[in-house]
């Protein structure tokens, strides 16, 4: 099947001394196919963005950045958590005001709702029952003014943590191509003596 004879050496660019140096055998087989992988053009921008996509911060460490990872996964982890909650009790809010709301709609239930404020507050007569359908109606009004607000927090907390999960995506492209942008590939090639070289250089 063949092989390959790969040897690697790092070398300080400023002073050009050879800092250490390595050799080793792979085989042909499978070999190939990695390294045209890893040195696809798109590989660390697109490989960053489809990480970023499925899981914030993913995309930053692959591009190896692990403070921007740990960053947009807290946020974003934060917001997913907000967002969660706000959700949960906009509707338990919208429940309650549905479930006060609906007790006008049946005579029965409207007239133990009625009877039940009159003995709250002790009113009693036909002026206590107007007072007790005034005090009903403005039950039901704060009611869904609770409602109304915790729905617009919930609408707040989604959009947010749908604004940090874009930043993520943006931020895992920028340092996906500057991480592409750090590896550089050269070939070379002798036809007289059949021998071929591929070099690669990483910038730290």
């Amino acid at each position: 099947m063949g092989s390959y004879l790969v040897s690697a050496q790092m070398i300080d660019t400023k002073t050009s001394q050879i800092r250490g140096a390595a050799k080793m055998t792979l085989p042909v087989n499978g070999t190939e196919q990695a390294v045209k992988e890893l040195y696809t053009p798109e590989n660390y921008v697109s490989g960053s963005l489809f990480r970023s996509l499925l899981i914030p911060g993913w995309g930053q460490s692959f591009a190896e950045k692990p403070s921007h990872a740990i960053l947009f996964g807290s946020l974003c982890g934060a917001g997913l958590i907000g967002s969660v909650a706000t959700g949960i009790i906009q509707r338990n809010s919208y429940n309650d005001y549905s479930n006060y709301t609906e007790l006008g709609q049946y005579p029965e239930t409207i007239v133990a709702e009625r009877d039940r404020i009159m003995d709250s507050l002790g009113l009693s007569g036909d002026s206590g029952e107007d007072r007790a359908d005034e005090i009903y109606k403005e039950i039901q009004a704060d009611k869904y003014d609770d409602y109304s607000n915790k729905n617009k927090l919930f609408t707040i907390a989604t959009v947010a943590t749908g604004t940090i999960w874009a930043v993520n995506v943006i931020d895992a492209m920028i340092l996906g191509k500057k991480a592409e942008g750090k590896v550089r590939l050269y070939f070379s090639a002798n036809p007289l003596s059949e021998t071929y070289s591929a070099q690669f250089a990483l910038s730290f």
